[in-house]
């Protein structure tokens, strides 16, 4: 692992040089360079499990490679702990496990709610992490949960289960329109009174909420349907006569959540296209090079940002797209999008980095990358994103 004296002062440098930097302590400095120095630890693990999992048909063999992929997405969201415990609010957002996040709410609404209200908890074992505030996700179901105990004053049944789903963005109406993507399922079930058509329509306004509870003036499904929204996430809602209502929460699973990609939809390949794949770490860009030319492109590597240039100045003609690391020496990520972006403004740029903080995507974002994925790189996100700017590049021609 490399020492984190010489990355503090890259990041110095380069939040100088982009315009983004903020004063921070030096415990915020170390904490994003373990953060960024662990996540390249973690990556190459991560997507070499992937290709083994690929190859290999002993289902012993199978288990201890799910069993090594989990603990290195385990390790990834310490990482980022970390960065959110030296950084505050800006870095808050973590990745979660969903059963220890119901496993804790199913404890309290147990010891909180009156007896004649059983919490029945439906939690599989394989669920997908999401990447938000454990605070404000746990309130949002809370607020969801309480809803429905108040519905049932003389009594019943609420339930709580998680699932992961494969959703189409379309169907959500969310602003994305990628095709079916990766969320995992909350529901909120009750057997209470249903509700009317009016009060569905309007049951997450602040005026039906005041109406509702005039007396504690409890805000709760407002809040939380806020909550939701800014996690990138939607609430649907529907309840039918005699059989209570339930409220679907959906939240987008965090890139890097283990996943069977034999189960997921076909992993878009390539048709012999050539990405240039930029990073500072060797053992990175060696199972990269591995993923991509296994999926049908072709590949040429560059080990940092001045390096990319000189390659690209060199093979421009038949490089497609650049998969980008944010932070290198020499020239960093940010400055060297920008550079070739100024040599062809029509260049495809996948932007990755050890650091998933929504400042550095947005760092990535303005300065020319059409995504970010943050590391560990997963093989289905980042073949997915390198087919959809593929795309947008054909239908642009």
């Amino acid at each position: 692992m490399k020492s984190c004296a010489p990355f503090t002062d890259k990041i110095c440098i380069e939040e100088q040089t982009t315009g983004n930097y903020q004063p921070r302590g030096s415990l915020g400095f170390m904490a994003e360079a373990l953060a960024h120095d662990l996540n390249n630890v973690f990556a190459p693990i991560m997507t070499s499990m992937e290709v083994l999992q690929l190859k290999i048909k002993d289902e012993s063999l199978l288990q201890l490679l799910s069993l090594i992929q989990r603990q290195t997405i385990q390790g990834s969201c310490l990482a980022q702990q970390i960065l959110s415990f030296a950084n505050g609010v800006e870095s808050s957002h973590t990745c979660i496990q969903p059963q220890s996040l119901l496993q804790a709410l199913g404890k309290y609404l147990e010891k909180s709610l009156p007896d004649n209200i059983k919490v029945n908890l439906l939690i599989p074992a394989n669920l997908w992490e999401v990447f938000g505030s454990l605070y404000d996700l746990y309130q949002a179901l809370l607020d969801l949960c309480m809803n429905a105990a108040r519905r049932m004053a003389q009594g019943g049944i609420l339930t709580i289960k998680a699932e992961n789903m494969l959703v189409d963005n379309e169907n959500l109406n969310f602003q994305s329109n990628r095709g079916n993507e990766r969320y995992v399922l909350f529901s909120v079930m009750d057997t209470g009174p249903s509700l009317t058509e009016e009060q569905l329509e309007d049951i997450f306004s602040a005026d039906y909420v005041r109406q509702a509870n005039p007396v504690v003036g409890d805000f709760g499904l407002f809040s939380a349907d806020i909550i939701v929204k800014t996690h990138g996430g939607q609430i649907k809602v529907s309840s039918e006569i005699d059989c209570g209502t339930i409220f679907k929460v959906y939240l987008p699973a965090a890139p890097g959540s283990a996943i069977d990609v034999a189960a997921e939809k076909a992993v878009p390949l390539g048709h012999n296209e050539c990405i240039m794949v930029v990073d500072d770490e060797a053992a990175i860009l060696t199972i990269t090079r591995q993923i991509l030319e296994a999926s049908g492109y072709q590949v040429i590597t560059a080990e940092n940002g001045a390096d990319a240039l000189s390659t690209y100045m060199q093979d421009y003609d038949k490089i497609a797209l650049v998969i980008m690391d944010m932070n290198m020496p020499y020239l960093n990520g940010a400055l060297a999008i920008h550079a070739l972006r100024k040599m062809n403004p029509g260049i495809k740029i996948i932007a990755t980095s050890g650091l998933h903080t929504q400042s550095q995507a947005t760092r990535a974002l303005q300065a020319g990358a059409e995504s970010f994925i943050p590391k560990p790189l997963q093989t289905y996100d980042l073949l997915r994103s390198i087919d959809e700017a593929l795309k947008l590049d054909a239908l642009a021609v």
